[in-house]
């Protein structure tokens, strides 16, 4: 069994507040839960207006199953208006 573990740092270009900025994150983290089955969160930044840090988390028998998974993730970020990705770190144990 493998646990994979993703960090994505978003740069928010569309969010003047911290009310917008939450409502941006809550939507991204719920699209990720629900069309990729996986575990996420917002762990870092959390009162920066401009920046996000997300983690994702997953459980599989396949490497690339679980950076296939990522790699949808880092696809369903890049969709977002206004959201730039600009570092993703993938660790796996």
């Amino acid at each position: 069994m493998i646990v994979g573990v993703c960090l994505l740092t978003l740069r928010l270009h569309s969010t003047h507040s911290l009310k917008e900025k939450r409502s941006v994150i809550k939507r991204l983290v719920a699209r990720m839960q629900n069309q990729l089955n996986v575990s996420v969160a917002e762990v870092d930044a959390h009162d920066i207006w401009g920046k996000a840090v997300i983690a994702l988390s997953t459980v599989s028998l396949s490497e690339e199953v679980i950076r296939g998974i990522f790699q949808q993730a880092e696809t369903l970020t890049e969709q977002v208006p206004g959201v730039e990705l600009i570092d993703v770190s993938v660790s796996l144990l």
